[in-house]
């Protein structure tokens, strides 16, 4: 009897596979996925206003809709044809003579080594090489300016210039660069403009934001059908809103600036609650296969801020922030 029962048993567990204690594929778990990042969205408002030039803005991007990112935080940025990153830039500017450059990075957020920095863009159309020197100190005559006039007492990193060079505005900002930082990369003519934007131009804004428009002007013609320039829009009951916005032909690429409830100090110190296209200086502007590069100045009654955008699709992100404390003795 046992060994009848024994071969119906083995006959039992032939048929089905004997595959009781094999694991289902559903019962394997998997990772959460990894957060996407955010970047500034041709929609997005900013979660807080520009910090004024007695206070940097930190190197992050404007809150916006949500957008893929370059790279996930602890992660390495990847390298791509013409995509700038951070660790590619700085911010300077120049003595009296336009020999040399200081430039300052007083959070030690910027990690590359100065050797590295080959490059300076003087003005929109102009690359110099340079060559770094030394770390500055701070001088017992230093009097916290970082204008040409307090050169020698600031603190920084000095730079000095292959050949000295002869800007249209002597105490505009510069922008430091890698070697390669600008490979595949299109420097474009830049004309400093005044007047208003078109009224196509204005329309695609209007209709874009959804929002009326208060204020608006030109900053620069950089192609007779690309413009860059300052907009303004009605209060409406929410936070003031402005927009430093290029107009193509096919895309508008905006970067925003919410302000506060302060007549007088809305977006910087004594503003007076208005934005004035002729504070705004064109550094450069490029081209290449990610689109239009950005930087600019923006100037206040303290001192001004700086940033670089790149395009990334419809939308700018920042690669870099700075800003310099030059307010009158």
């Amino acid at each position: 009897m046992k060994k009848i029962a024994a071969i119906l048993l083995l006959s039992i567990c032939i048929a089905t596979g004997c595959e009781s204690h094999k694991p289902s594929a559903d019962s394997t778990s998997t990772a959460d996925p990894m957060p996407s990042g955010t970047v500034n969205s041709t929609d997005g408002i900013n979660e807080k206003p520009p910090a004024t030039a007695a206070d940097p803005p930190a190197s992050t991007p404007d809150g916006g809709s949500p957008q893929p990112t370059s790279s996930h935080e602890g992660e390495a940025e990847t390298e791509t044809p013409g995509r700038l990153q951070s660790s590619q830039l700085m911010f300077g500017y120049l003595d009296a003579a336009g020999s040399r450059i200081l430039a300052a990075d007083p959070e030690g957020k910027q990690q590359t080594p100065r050797e590295q920095f080959t490059q300076a863009v003087i003005a929109p159309d102009e690359l110099a090489d340079i060559r770094f020197t030394k770390h500055q100190a701070r001088s017992d005559q230093d009097n916290g300016r970082q204008n040409r006039y307090n050169f020698d007492h600031d603190e920084g990193d000095l730079f000095r210039l292959s050949s000295p060079v002869t800007p249209a505005d002597p105490d505009a900002g510069v922008v430091l660069a890698q070697r390669d930082a600008f490979a595949g990369h299109e420097f474009l003519q830049v004309e400093h403009a005044e007047g208003s934007l078109p009224e196509e131009a204005a329309a695609r804004i209007k209709q874009a934001k959804g929002l009326n428009i208060h204020s608006q002007g030109l900053i620069g013609q950089i192609s007779p059908d690309v413009q860059l320039g300052i907009v303004q829009y009605d209060k409406d009951g929410g936070k003031p809103l402005a927009s430093l916005v290029l107009i193509t032909p096919d895309t508008l690429l905006f970067r925003d600036f919410e302000g506060t409830d302060d007549p007088s100090s809305t977006w910087r110190v004594d503003d007076g609650g208005q934005m004035d296209p002729q504070l705004f200086h064109v550094l450069f502007v490029t081209r290449s296969g990610h689109g239009y590069t950005l930087g600019y100045e923006w100037w206040g009654s303290e001192g001004s801020n700086l940033a670089v955008l790149q395009q990334d699709g419809g939308a700018f992100r920042v690669v870099q922030e700075g800003g310099r404390y030059t307010a009158p003795m």
